[in-house]
């Protein structure tokens, strides 16, 4: 494997004040397992790349995405 492009993508879509705790959980622990298992299986030293992807909602938001844009 000479790179690895992660990409991962949960929705739970809905305005930030009907957002449960769970909801946003889901969404932000999603990225964080991807890359904690993609980590324990391959050797980071030896890819060329690992390339997380995020979206420009983080910066300007997206209007019923409050959970998927803080976590990217």
């Amino acid at each position: 494997i000479g790179g690895i492009f992660l990409m991962t993508v949960v929705l739970r879509d809905g305005k930030f004040t009907n957002l449960t705790q769970q909801s946003f959980d889901e969404v932000y622990q999603s990225k964080v397992d991807a890359l904690t298992t993609l980590l324990s299986c391959v050797n980071p030293a030896s890819l060329d790349f690992l390339l997380l992807f995020s979206t420009i909602g983080s910066v300007f938001g997206n209007a019923g995405q409050a959970a998927y844009c803080a976590s990217q």
